[in-house]
């Protein structure tokens, strides 16, 4: 049987799950925003590392999925915090983005 979530069922997840394991700190908006902010950074240094040459792409293939994966922990966690649908706000944004980014029926870009 296929397990269907939606990202709403991830989102509800990943803020249980800090509840459970840092209730100190569950519902603070200030420590899922510096979390999220320092997961970016790990992820970033990784690609740093093989834009540089000190790691391997093939090596630091495991670490990008492992911070990415904390990246997006911490974002649901950031959208529970503040109560939002993080999917009905994707699609506001990115109508949005569409209108202001897209092609017109010509062909053209807009928003240039």
């Amino acid at each position: 049987m296929i397990n269907v979530r939606t990202i709403q069922d991830i989102v509800t997840q990943c803020l249980d799950d800090s509840k459970e394991w840092f209730p100190d700190v569950a519902e603070s908006l200030t420590h899922h925003c510096l979390a999220l902010a320092g997961e970016v950074g790990e992820l970033c240094n990784v690609v740093k590392k093989v834009e540089r040459g000190s790691v391997d792409e093939v090596s630091a293939r495991q670490m990008l999925r492992d911070e990415t994966a904390d990246v997006f922990i911490y974002l649901c966690n950031v959208a529970a915090v503040l109560g939002m649908d993080l999917e009905a706000e994707y699609d506001i944004k990115r109508s949005f983005n569409a209108r202001r980014f897209g092609r017109d029926d010509a062909g053209i870009r807009q928003g240039v």
